[in-house]
């Protein structure tokens, strides 16, 4: 080897050493030493979870404000009762998130906090109660629809000849239309159980009264959702009877063959 030959060598070495010095010094020279301080970690974890809290919950209500206006068959009275309740309670999370939000220190932020559970005291009854008035709507909607139907089946019904097609037919559409009677009174009772209740505030007593009502609520609901299945059924036999009519009145007479005029 000669000596340009380890020379270059030489060279090679020096640049990839202080390569390897110049990439240590780096790596410890260049990683930050933070002394982070536990009570602000403990501050914007606080807070974090805060904010998501409060904002899960305005955006559950923003949707039912959404559903509730959207509602036809609840009185104005009813509507607007339960829209107030709502846009109260997310006027109360949001100045409560913008709190939260502006908090510099711990102890503050963890009193702020604590406002969080006592509004979903009314989180807990409004949501609820919202939901009820929705299916509610929704039942009294289905049921208007049916009565609809139920004036066509009466016409359908008085066209039939037949005496036992025509006479069970009358019965079925009389369940029909005693079902839907039935599942309108148990929507609109519903509304009225549930449209005064009041947040409980602590109050053990007010808490188990809401509870009961709105126990009682949510079971008018599934009697009207049961009628109006009924009401269904009741209407599947008249079709069946009708369908019945209509083969009698078109049944082919003698062999079988058309008794249209032949060329």
């Amino acid at each position: 080897m000669n000596v340009k030959n380890i020379f270059s060598l030489f060279l090679v070495f020096a640049i990839l050493a202080s390569a390897a010095a110049a990439i240590a010094q780096t790596n410890v020279g260049d990683t930050p030493v933070t002394s982070q301080n536990p009570q602000t970690s403990a501050l914007e974890i606080l807070k974090q979870k805060s904010e998501t809290e409060i904002a899960q919950k305005l955006n559950k209500i923003n949707e039912f404000l959404v559903r509730i206006n959207l509602l036809k068959k609840i009185s104005g009275a009813q509507k607007g009762a339960i829209q107030q309740e709502l846009q109260s309670l997310a006027g109360t999370l949001d100045a409560l998130r913008t709190k939260i939000i502006a908090d510099t220190d711990l102890a503050t932020l963890k009193k702020d906090a604590l406002e969080i559970p006592k509004s979903s005291r009314i989180y807990l009854l409004i949501m609820p109660q919202a939901a009820i008035i929705s299916f509610s709507d929704r039942a009294l909607s289905i049921a208007e629809a049916m009565e609809k139907i139920s004036e066509k089946l009466y016409t359908r019904i008085n066209a039939i000849t037949d005496d036992e097609i025509k006479s069970s037919a009358q019965e079925n559409l009389t369940i029909f239309d005693t079902k839907i009677s039935d599942a309108k009174t148990k929507a609109q009772s519903a509304v009225e159980i549930i449209i005064g209740l009041k947040p409980d505030g602590g109050n053990q007593t007010i808490l188990k009264a809401n509870n009961a009502a709105l126990k009682s609520a949510r079971a008018k609901i599934k009697e009207a959702d049961a009628d109006l299945r009924s009401a269904r059924n009741a209407a599947g036999e008249i079709l069946k009877a009708l369908k019945a009519r209509s083969e009698i009145k078109v049944q082919p007479q003698g062999n079988g063959q058309s008794t249209a005029p032949q060329n």
